[in-house]
């Protein structure tokens, strides 16, 4: 991100989506080694925790409580620091997650998944793609019953695709919402403001594959 893009500081409503409320981190990923990850990321870059937490729109407090592994970020917060950093999320996760670093650089084994919750209740994140560099990334949504992207639109640069697995989904781009079942496929540009939920009764999942325009 150039020098002089100044975000808007972070509101009261931003502060408090900064920690996953439900407490949960990742299945296979430390918060201690995710800290020290971020802070490595943060000192290459030359970066003070004042300007990285004004670039990612999240307090200086609780940059530096996820860095010394007293506060547990939510999805939102790990997308606004890879943002701000320039980097896709598996590079935030690189050589952090044992059980993927083995075949890293081409498979991710059923059992060897990075699971992320979200600051939205009942949305998990299943990365599916090799930790490692790259502007695709690959991953499942899973969402329980009524669960969804939260009241915000979603923006990203790059390419939006997927594919729905299981359960009813509804993905509004822009001003249109379609209802999609089992098999149901799209595609869109992520600059376009976005969101979904999970219309069903049962658990919705969808493969969700991103390719950014850049590592970012």
């Amino acid at each position: 991100m150039p020098d002089n893009i100044v975000l808007p500081s972070p509101t009261d409503e931003d502060m408090a989506a900064d920690v996953d409320t439900n407490g949960e981190f990742s299945d296979s990923i430390s918060l201690e080694a995710y800290g020290a990850r971020l802070k490595q990321l943060r000192l290459m870059r030359r970066l003070s925790q004042s300007d990285l937490s004004r670039r990612a729109r999240i307090s200086v407090a609780m940059l530096s409580h996820i860095e010394r592994a007293q506060a547990t970020p939510s999805l939102q917060t790990l997308d606004r620091i890879r943002m701000a950093l320039g980097l896709p999320l598996s590079d935030l996760l690189l050589g952090i997650a044992d059980k993927a670093e083995e075949n890293r650089s081409i498979v991710v084994k059923a059992d060897s998944r990075l699971q992320m919750n979200s600051v939205h209740p009942g949305v998990v994140k299943e990365l599916l793609s090799p930790v490692r560099t790259s502007n695709m990334e690959l991953m499942t949504l899973v969402l329980q019953p009524g669960a969804n992207s939260g009241a915000e639109p979603w923006l990203r640069s790059g390419e939006k695709a997927g594919v729905v697995l299981d359960g009813k989904f509804a993905l509004t781009v822009g001003a249109e919402t379609f209802d999609l079942d089992p098999g149901d496929s799209f595609q869109f540009d992520g600059n376009t403001p976005h969101g979904f939920k999970n219309i069903g009764p049962g658990v919705t999942r969808v493969l969700w594959i991103i390719n950014a325009d850049s590592a970012g």
